[in-house]
C-alpha cells in the first residue's frame, strides 16, 4: 500500500474536523489541539510545538521543526476551518489531565 503524503494527511486533519479550538470561560484561555491517529495532540502556537512522536523525532534528526499536525493547525487557522468549542474554567484541570494522559499513552506506544 502507498504511503500517503503529508498534504493529505493535512488536508484529512481539516476536512475532518480534526483541528480544534477550546476556549475556557470566563478566562478566555485557549488551548488547540489536532486529533491524530491515536489520540489528541497539543499544539503550542507561540512556540511552533506539537506533542507527536513525529514531531520530536524530526526536532532530534535535525530533519525538520515541523509536523503534519502543526502545519494542519496553522492552515486550519488561516482559513477558519477548525472546530471550536467553550468548556468553563472549572473544567480546565481535568480537561487538561485527560489530555495530558491521551498523550502520555501516545508515547508508550511501541
Amino acid at each position: 500500500m502507498k504511503k500517503r503524503s503529508s498534504n493529505d494527511l493535512i488536508n484529512d486533519l481539516i476536512n475532518e474536523g480534526r483541528v480544534k479550538l477550546h476556549k475556557f470561560q470566563p478566562s478566555g484561555r485557549e488551548l488547540w489541539t489536532v486529533i491524530g491517529n491515536y489520540g489528541d495532540h497539543l499544539i503550542l502556537i507561540n512556540d511552533d510545538y506539537c506533542s507527536c512522536r513525529g514531531f520530536y523525532f524530526s526536532l532530534m534528526r535535525q530533519k525538520s521543526s515541523s509536523c503534519y499536525h502543526l502545519k494542519a493547525y496553522k492552515i486550519a487557522k488561516q482559513n477558519k476551518k477548525y472546530s471550536s468549542m467553550e468548556i468553563s474554567d472549572y473544567d480546565y484541570e481535568t480537561f487538561f489531565k485527560l489530555l495530558t494522559k491521551s498523550i502520555k499513552k501516545q508515547i508508550e506506544l511501541d
